[in-house]
Formats: C-alpha cells, structure tokens, sequence
C-alpha cells in the first residue's frame, strides 16, 4: 500500500476472520491524494486530526466499536 502514494480513494473492511485491532488509521497517512475514506474495522480509538491527509474530503465509518466518541476529533476537519 506505501507505494500507492496517489490513491485517491481507499475502503477497508475486516470480514471479522481476521480479529484484528487497529489502533487508529495509521495507514492512511502516505495518501496524500486521499479524498475518500471508508472504514469498516475495529479501531477502538481514532487518529487525532493532524494525522489524516490533507485532501480528505469524506470518511465513512462502519462497525468501528470504537471507545470513545470520535465527533471532537471529526468535526475538526474540513
């Protein structure tokens, strides 16, 4: 994925095989070019805002079972 460095648009979703954790969104952050985000994993805690790329424009989350609330994180970005 790090050689993907204009990836425009980027979905991940963990069957539930897996029984992974991620901790935060991490991977994203070589995208710059990223404007459309979708996140269907367990992320019990979210990256704060400084850390997503700069042209994002929409994140969809789903069944994330994250801890705590991530609107104070999300409505810092543009």
């Amino acid at each position: 994925l790090s050689q993907l460095k204009k990836l425009e648009s980027f979905i991940l979703l963990d069957s539930g095989v897996s029984r992974v954790v991620y901790q935060g969104a991490d991977f994203v952050l070589d995208f710059i070019h990223l404007r459309n985000l979708g996140l269907a994993i367990h992320m019990p805690r979210f990256p704060d805002q400084y850390r997503f790329p700069p042209n994002l424009a929409q994140i969809r989350l789903k069944y994330c079972r994250m801890e705590e609330d991530p609107m104070p994180i999300l409505e810092k970005l543009l």
